[in-house]
């Protein structure tokens, strides 16, 4: 391999190959810090997320829709029958409710 390092100068290095030996080696030693780095779950850890799911449940969920408008569901608008939100399932009587790039004044 030539390496450049400033014009008109040129640096060689010699490479060597690596052994099978020296590269089950370093795999090993890979695979020890791969998994030092896994974080620890604990119980703890678990009542929070449960906590947290539970508390959220009581909370109101349709913030996005009241701010930027509703998500027309995946099957459309049909003639004759007014959809209902895909986030908060309110029923959309306008086209104007729908969610828009900007929030509503």
């Amino acid at each position: 391999m030539i390496y450049k390092s400033a014009p008109g100068r040129r640096k060689t290095y010699e490479l060597t190959s690596i052994s099978r030996e020296q590269l089950t080696n370093l795999r090993v030693k890979a695979q020890k810090v791969e998994e030092m780095d896994l974080p620890r779950v604990t119980m703890r850890d678990h009542l929070n997320a449960f906590w947290t799911m539970i508390i959220s449940s009581f909370m109101v969920q349709n913030r996005q829709c009241r701010y930027y408008g509703h998500v027309l569901p995946p099957a459309g608008w049909v003639a004759g029958i007014k959809p209902r939100c895909a986030d908060c399932h309110a029923e959309i009587s306008d086209p104007n409710d729908l969610r828009k790039a900007e929030p509503r004044q």
